[in-house]
């Protein structure tokens, strides 16, 4: 899968699997939108990580998001 220069929006991306899942995807050519309820948890800091808090189980939440994108 080649997902050099595309546009990821990960949840859950403060912990467990989410997190591991951005620490890999940090390393290609890509920009990601990290989403989580608890941005900071994420302590990955890098050029093409975009952090966002969000808890998508709440509609204006994931309206925000949306509109974030």
């Amino acid at each position: 899968m080649d997902i050099d220069g595309k546009n990821i929006v990960l949840t859950g991306a403060s912990s467990g699997i989410g997190l591991e899942l951005l620490r890999r995807l940090s390393e290609f050519d890509c920009r990601i939108i990290a989403a989580a309820r608890t941005i900071d948890r994420i302590d990955l800091h890098r050029d093409n990580v975009m952090r966002y808090r969000c808890d998508v189980s709440v509609t204006d939440h994931l309206d925000g998001l949306f509109e974030f994108i």
